[in-house]
């Protein structure tokens, strides 16, 4: 592993990953803000979509990093703006699952600003340097989920 001086912050990569996630997050918060929408609310639709089936509100949190009580909390605020439903558990009726609402409202005005967002964050970036961003960010992020597993099962 390279060693680098304490002055040489900046140059770890990790830490630059997190300072564009922090300024994502600002960014992104101001944006949804003008459709009611918080962050993390929007990161839990994030985790919803697609899956049809749902998910519990424990395994909403454990995939957030969040506790449980803030996940409860946004989980109704989301729900009682119409964006997600919760469902009983077809095959285990004492857990109830959350999913995306059938019709999320203004659901593609939100996605256009989220656009607008990745383009200005990827601006000067050519088609090819967005593709590999992509796959890079992608291949981390699985590592890092890999790492945290591990973690978890050592402790």
């Amino acid at each position: 592993m390279q060693q680098r001086a304490d002055a040489d912050v900046q140059s770890y990569l990790i830490l630059l990953i997190a300072r564009a996630e922090r300024l994502t997050g600002l960014l992104l918060g101001e944006r949804l803000g003008k459709f009611d929408l918080t962050y993390p609310e929007f990161r839990i639709v994030g985790i919803l979509l697609g899956d049809t089936e749902g998910i519990t509100q424990k395994a909403l949190a454990a995939k957030l990093g969040l506790d449980p009580s803030s996940v409860s909390i946004a989980v109704a605020r989301l729900e009682k703006k119409g964006v997600v439903v919760r469902v009983r558990d077809e095959s285990d009726l004492r857990n109830v699952r959350v999913r995306c609402a059938a019709k999320i409202p203004r659901f593609g005005e939100v996605m256009a600003a989220v656009a607008e967002l990745e383009e200005q964050a990827t601006r000067g970036l050519d088609p090819a340097e967005r593709a590999l961003l992509h796959e890079f960010l992608r291949r981390i992020a699985a590592n890092l989920d890999t790492y945290r597993a591990q973690l978890r099962t050592q402790a």
